[in-house]
């Protein structure tokens, strides 16, 4: 019952990070914002790893929500950057 309910608490932050981020990407271009989460998501997924080694379940809950965020950044333009591949 708790990874259910961690991932969903994650998937809503995930939800509401898409389209936040879709927007920022028409604003600034998908190609900072995908640099942004790709660069986000590197430079913090040891010390969340290391925060998941805790075994602490609120701890688990907060890194699931921010890697949510992180990954919606990077996925969000993801479907204008694949366009470009093709023109």
């Amino acid at each position: 019952p708790n990874a259910i309910f961690i991932n969903i608490i994650a998937l809503v932050f995930y939800g509401i990070t898409l389209p936040y981020a879709g927007k920022k990407a028409d604003q600034y271009g998908y190609k900072r914002i995908m640099t942004i989460g790709a660069s986000a998501t590197a430079f913090f997924a040891l010390p969340l790893f290391y925060l998941l080694s805790l075994d602490i379940l609120w701890v688990i809950i907060v890194v699931k929500i921010i890697f949510a965020i992180l990954g919606a950044w990077f996925i969000a333009p993801f479907h204008a950057f694949v366009q470009t591949l093709f023109i």
